[in-house]
């Protein structure tokens, strides 16, 4: 999980945000390493999200990753962000402390 976050860094967009489908994180943050297989990603990013602030949910049958406190590691121009495309990480999910093994928003 240690690995999948930080690989994962440099694909959030100017908002901290990309495609959390584990398909889309497979081929496009790691497609040559072999032991992450979809099974692992999803079970890793379950972990991260348990652990950190950086969170894996589903919103409308679409998975996506927020890193909540990304703005507070870069120093963007919000006027030259761009408009952000991707729902926010949804409440319940950002103030639970995690640490159970599971995320029933992900299923």
């Amino acid at each position: 999980a240690q690995v999948l976050f930080c690989l994962l860094i440099p694909h959030y967009s100017a908002h901290g945000k990309m495609n959390g489908n584990p398909y889309t994180v497979k081929g496009t943050v790691c497609p040559k390493i072999d032991y992450f297989t979809i099974p692992v990603i999803e079970e890793c990013l379950t972990e991260i999200t348990n652990k950190t602030d950086v969170k894996w949910f589903k919103h409308s049958k679409t998975h996506y990753i927020q890193s909540l406190k990304f703005d507070n590691h870069q120093d963007l121009r919000p006027d030259r962000m761009g408009e952000d495309q991707i729902p926010d990480c949804p409440q319940h999910i950002r103030t639970n402390p995690g640490n159970s093994g599971t995320n029933p928003a992900i299923r």
